[in-house]
């Protein structure tokens, strides 16, 4: 996924961005539903969380905006001296319901278990794959090709009366090549620019791609990335071929679905094994190919923001609505080794939780571990971080609206020497930047 771009400013002060903020007027009280959630001074279990914002999601969409869900849109697209890969529609029913079968068990797992993935299926149960063939011949496209396969794809399918800038897409990109054990992938594979209105990811397909090669281990073969130097072929077994690349495609639909990188905590990757978000793209269903190996899976906060998106809530309550949110009282305490947060969210949407993410610097944003927490009838909230060490770090809160909407704080602190966080100087107040 491209990194995004970020201003930055003076040590200790805030980078807000993706604040999602419709105008730059004042932060109104939140029209919330009055749930009890944390008294003073603790935080709640995930199960007890859960229950709290099961709440808030069934009390906030009604029937009235469920009779016409969002569902997630698959596009097959080949070139146009390519056909698509061979038995793409059988081979991506499988996989495309196998998708949607991790992501129910994980929701109902982490206490969600009403919030299921919406995908676009016929008549017959059978998922869509909208075929679409580009302007271009096979070795005009590559890794970069993004934009211009997204620019193809939004004209082919308006002509279906489907405007993707309002819906999340996945595409599959049959533009591979196999000859004998060999395959060259010429293709992007990564997602961008995601909210609950739309998001857009990017995944590759070839003839060997499907879920019964997750257990063919014996098979070895060589695989080519065009966006790696060089013409080195990796090899790896069919096994790993089908993990990694079907993995990687619920990777990438995660970004599609506005869900950022992150690392599970340690207690939870013991438990679960590797997040989904993380490098779970290497590990996906390997519980079924070894026993008594962990596979990936869904972190809480993972689960938390897609129990609020469209394509989960199975609403379009304010579905294009962004939310304007503050952060005041903030107040940051180094408790034991951990950094305890507190703080009072102002929003003029109703808000099901704040999310913390904690992320070292260096690594990118693939080791910011991450907490959940809910806000109580006043909008106050705390959570515990744990895992300050010397250096500098950035905590990120991200307010998670009921319409699937969120909005984000950037926060960065140092530690000194003896890894003691440095918090005296971080501000107590939290607003989103004017926009123009």
């Amino acid at each position: 996924m491209k990194p995004r771009s970020l201003v930055i400013l003076p040590m200790f002060v805030l980078l807000s961005s993706l604040c999602n903020a419709d105008s730059p007027e004042k932060a109104k009280r939140p029209r919330d539903i009055n749930v009890q959630a944390n008294s003073a001074g603790t935080i709640l279990n995930y199960s007890s969380q859960a229950e709290i914002i099961n709440q808030k999601i069934a009390s906030y969409h009604e029937a009235q905006y469920k009779s016409d869900p969002k569902v997630l849109r698959v596009i097959y697209f080949h070139a146009k001296n390519q056909s698509p890969c061979k038995n793409y529609q059988q081979r991506w029913d499988g996989i495309i319901k196998d998708i949607k079968k991790f992501f129910d068990a994980e929701m109902a797992r982490n206490g969600y278990p009403s919030q299921k993935f919406n995908i676009e299926i016929d008549q017959e149960n059978n998922a869509i794959l909208h075929l679409v063939q580009g302007k271009l011949e096979e070795a005009d496209y590559g890794y970069r090709s993004g934009s211009q396969i997204r620019k193809e794809i939004k004209e082919a399918l308006r002509k279906k009366s489907i405007d993707i800038e309002n819906e999340t897409i996945l595409v599959i990109c049959g533009l591979s090549k196999t000859k004998g054990d060999k395959v060259d992938i010429d293709s992007p594979f990564y997602g961008i620019g995601a909210n609950q209105t739309r998001g857009t990811c990017f995944a590759m397909d070839s003839d060997w791609l499907e879920i019964p090669g997750l257990l063919n281990k014996a098979k070895r073969v060589q695989v080519r990335e065009d966006h790696h130097p060089g013409d080195h072929y990796k090899q790896m077994s069919m096994s790993q071929f089908n993990v990694t690349y079907i993995g990687g495609t619920i990777h990438e639909l995660g970004h599609g679905l506005s869900l950022p990188h992150n690392k599970a905590t340690k207690t939870s990757q013991q438990k679960y094994g590797t997040a989904l978000m993380g490098s779970g793209n290497y590990t996906y269903r390997k519980e079924r190919i070894t026993k008594g190996q962990k596979g990936s899976f869904l972190t809480h906060a993972h689960a938390v923001r897609l129990a609020t998106h469209p394509l989960f809530s199975g609403s379009r309550r304010d579905v294009n609505v962004r939310g304007n949110a503050e952060l005041h009282e903030m107040v940051f305490t180094n408790q034991d080794g951990k950094i305890e947060v507190r703080g009072t969210v102002v929003s003029d949407l109703p808000t099901a939780a704040v999310v913390a993410y904690h992320d070292p610097d260096g690594g990118g944003d693939y080791n910011a571990r991450n907490w959940t927490t809910v806000l109580d009838e006043k909008g106050h909230f705390n959570l515990e971080i744990d895992g300050p060490v010397k250096g500098k770090h950035q905590i990120r809160i991200v307010i998670c609206h009921l319409n699937g909407a969120t909005t984000q704080y950037r926060i960065d602190y140092t530690c000194d020497e003896s890894g003691v966080p440095m918090l005296d100087q971080l501000p107590s107040s939290y607003k989103p930047r004017s926009r123009r």
